[in-house]
């Protein structure tokens, strides 16, 4: 009996273990069974992420369907401040005791979105590659994270708290990585993202210009340019109607003289030299119907005067005189007389030491105002220096030729003063003192003494200023305009234009006897004279064919040479510091670019290549460089090249401003008259 009840015991302890064992073994195969579909994906990369939280907006795709938003989170949704972000690690779909990792978000901000995250459940299968996309703890770059099938569904949109970028971060296409972006609790905005945009240049054959820049810093300010494309569109950026040739063909250096038809019954024809460009295709002189082309051997005719007929009988008795004397039209003011000078002593040559730094304009500050700067931006002995230092408009400036002062106009008293400034902006002096306009100083070569123009007497008048002193001279005194004095080489001599002849001229004057002498007797309008620094010949600009194009003359405006003949304006042109070269800028085929030309060999060189305008070059004091204004980094800056146009350009400035209009070493500067 005792046997049988003991035997009795065993079985049922055995029947026992082998039903504890089944419903072990049961539970263990449902825990180990194949989740669904979308869980597993989930679960393939999302276990990965951990402590990768920080990733807001990635979370959403995270492929934990059925368990995402509650694993192991909606408990402690709200009690961490970045919940609704925190759903990053939920990806461990049935894990929901490792989701919840708060404590390593770094998106603070996103709140709002607490239990939010289940509504990626949905997109379950594509979470395995999400989350991390290489932005973790880049908000407002989250959400998108390459979950094919779930960008723009991640869950996200609306509640992912990401500012608006809820699914869209632009940044997916990473998934693969989800989980191992390394990236977790990065600071927002750090790190480099390229973004290429349109940057709108305001010119209506060049519109836009295509750059590529970091999204840090708002863009580097494209953000508030409201005509830029950002991004670039994929065919590119919107072209211009008729967009320039790549590489115009320059002028040939042929020349051939001719007698041009000025219009004036007292000087009919002048004698100037052109390059066979000038003559090509009806375009400028070929189109001049009283030219003379070819000059005769002998010279170009002079006066025009009507031959005396041939007696044809009997000279008839005359008719008593009249008692009314006849009124004969007298000029406003005589033809003045040719200078009697050839040349004047030249600037001395600059040493291989010369200071090489920049003054220009720029609109940094808010205003226009005028900077020097040392070196090229952004390097490590770069130095900017305001030089003006006002919130007025301060433009125009002259470096004194031993680069210690620098005079400019500015409108701070309402109407327009000359300040002088040393060349570190450290002190500041106002010249002139009056209540009309004082404006386009340009010191001379003695250091002390600025030439400038003045409206004080109603009309403008040449003066000059004495900056030590601060006595002041009136050069000119003609009832018509004396604009834009520039000195010569040497201090007793500056040029001018007037229009005292009815239109604009180049004129001399002689600051020790006060005498004035014509260069030139155009019909038409020659402008913005410059004395070459090697003291022989002046530079200015002449409609003579419909277009403003550069020219050159001795001081007796004779062996007058036609430097360019392009189809559109030639502007702002300087002379190199050994008088030998010129640099300007000219339109051709419609686009405007910086070109040298060496007075000794006829030779034209092309200096820049960019589709969109590229204007005001100036000299370096070694005569080696040009430096120039350009937008082809998106915005204006100061560039400079080789003369003759070879190698790379250089980035002088590089401010999200605008840079214009340089004065490389001491003239003055051209690029500010509006020319």
């Amino acid at each position: 009996m005792n046997t049988t009840i003991t035997t009795s015991k065993k079985w049922r302890r055995v029947l026992f273990v082998f039903l504890a064992l089944t419903i072990v073994l049961s539970m263990l195969l449902t825990a180990c069974g194949p989740a669904s579909p979308g869980g597993l994906a989930g679960g393939a990369g999302g276990n990965n992420q951990g402590n990768n939280n920080g990733n807001n907006g990635n979370n959403g795709n995270n492929g934990n369907n059925g368990n995402n938003g509650n694993n192991g989170n909606n408990g402690n949704n709200g009690n961490n401040g970045n919940n609704g972000n925190n759903n990053n690690n939920n990806s461990n779909s049935g894990n929901s005791g490792n989701n919840g990792n708060n404590g390593n978000n770094g998106n603070n901000g996103n709140n709002g979105n607490n239990g939010n995250n289940n509504n990626n459940n949905s997109n379950s299968g594509n979470s395995g590659n999400s989350g991390n996309s290489g932005n973790s703890g880049n908000s407002g770059n989250s959400g998108n994270s390459g979950n094919s099938g779930n960008s723009g569904n991640s869950g996200n949109s609306g509640n992912s708290g990401n500012s608006g970028n809820s699914g869209n971060s632009g940044n997916s296409g990473n998934s693969g990585n989800s989980g191992n972006s390394g990236n977790s609790g990065k600071t927002p905005g750090t790190g480099h993202v390229p973004v290429t945009l349109c940057h709108a240049t305001g010119s209506a054959k060049n519109p836009y210009v295509e750059i590529t820049i970091d999204v840090a810093g708002q863009l580097n300010g494209h953000d508030k340019h409201p005509n830029d494309i950002i991004p670039a569109p994929a065919g590119g950026c919107p072209k211009g109607e008729n967009p320039p040739k790549a590489n115009p063909t320059p002028p040939t250096n042929n020349k051939v003289t001719l007698c041009h038809a000025t219009g004036s019954e007292t000087n009919p024809y002048v004698k100037i030299t052109v390059s066979e460009n000038a003559l090509k295709d009806g375009h400028g002189h070929a189109g001049h119907p009283d030219d003379i082309i070819p000059a005769p051997a002998g010279g170009c005719p002079g006066n025009k005067t009507e031959p005396t007929p041939t007696p044809g009988g009997p000279t008839e008795t005359p008719p008593p005189p009249t008692t009314e004397t006849p009124t004969t039209e007298t000029p406003v003011t005589p033809t003045l007389p040719v200078p009697p000078i050839t040349s004047v002593k030249s600037a001395p040559v600059p040493g291989p030491s010369c200071p090489n730094w920049i003054v220009f304009h720029s609109f940094r500050t808010g205003n226009l105002q005028v900077f020097r700067l040392d070196g090229i931006e952004g390097t490590t002995n770069s130095v900017l220096y305001d030089l003006s230092n006002s919130s007025a408009m301060d433009s125009r400036p002259s470096r004194s030729p031993n680069d210690q002062w620098v005079v400019f106009q500015s409108d701070r008293n309402k109407n327009v003063e000359l300040y002088l400034t040393d060349s570190e902006g450290k002190t500041q002096k106002r010249l002139t003192n009056t209540q009309s306009n004082n404006i386009n100083p340009m010191f001379g070569p003695d250091n002390q003494t600025v030439v400038y123009q003045s409206d004080r007497n109603g009309n403008w008048d040449i003066f000059a200023l004495n900056i030590d002193t601060g006595v002041e001279r009136q050069l000119t005194a003609d009832s018509a305009n004396d604009i834009n004095p520039f000195w010569s080489p040497d201090p007793n001599w500056i040029t001018y234009q007037s229009n005292r002849s009815g239109s604009w001229n180049v004129y001399l004057l002689n600051l020790t006897t006060g005498n004035e002498y014509q260069v030139t007797s155009f019909a038409t309008d020659a402008i913005l004279p410059s004395w070459s620094p090697n003291g022989k010949q002046i530079a200015f600009l002449s409609n003579l064919n419909g277009t403003w194009d550069l020219f050159v003359s001795d001081l007796q405006g004779n062996d007058l040479s036609q430097i360019t003949s392009g189809d559109g304006n030639t502007t702002n042109a300087t002379w190199s510091p050994d008088g030998t070269r010129l640099a300007y800028q000219t339109e051709i085929n419609g686009n405007v670019d910086v070109y040298t030309y060496n007075i000794s060999t006829s030779q034209q060189f092309r200096v820049t290549d960019f589709s969109g305008p590229d204007s005001a070059p100036t000299w370096n004091c070694g005569g080696t460089q040009v430096s120039f204004t350009s937008i082809m980094n998106g915005n204006a800056d100061i560039f400079s090249a080789q003369w003759q146009g070879l190698g790379d350009f250089t980035a002088i400035t590089s401010n999200v401003s605008t840079d214009k209009w340089s004065e490389w070493s001491p003239s003055k500067e051209p690029g500010s008259y509006g020319y």
